[in-house]
């Protein structure tokens, strides 16, 4: 923050920002360990669908039902995949899911609507308090144990 500043300068809001995306990624990779195998199971439900129908009608030969087959398991899958990391999410959103997962009480997002001016900036140096104790605060969370990979199907 430049010297003498009152409010959260630019560089404040993106390392906080920098913060949100390094935890949104690690959240991603979280539910992509969890929701791959259900991807997959709804593939080869729908392959298995194919299978019964194509055992009633004569719909393929052998060998290009295995192939479709194999092929909706890994659309399946791929879907799932593509859900998980192509779902947008905007800064503020991340903030307060991130508040809430760290227990963070609030202070990512109260920085950012305030640097943003989602919420009314009645003191400038209010402004840049809370930007420092997002930073300060960010900087001591350990994403790592929180937002453990685990391969729990059922979960």
């Amino acid at each position: 923050m430049a010297a003498g500043s009152l409010s959260p300068s630019d560089r404040d809001v993106r390392e906080i920002v920098r913060h949100l995306s390094a935890w949104d990624r690690a959240l991603r990779l979280q539910q992509s360990v969890l929701w791959l195998p259900r991807g997959l199971a709804a593939g080869a439900l729908m392959a298995f669908a194919l299978t019964l129908a194509a055992r009633r009608w004569p719909l393929m030969l052998p060998a290009d039902l295995i192939r479709a087959s194999l092929l909706l398991a890994l659309a399946g899958t791929l879907a799932t995949l593509a859900g998980v990391w192509l779902w947008r999410r905007a800064p503020i959103e991340k903030a307060r899911r991130f508040d809430r997962v760290f227990g963070l009480k609030e202070r990512m997002s109260a920085a950012l609507e305030l640097a943003t001016g989602a919420i009314p900036v009645e003191s400038s140096g209010l402004a840049r308090a809370q930007a420092e104790q997002a930073l300060l605060v960010a900087s001591q969370v350990q994403a790592g144990r929180v937002l453990r990979t685990r391969a729990d199907v059922w979960a």
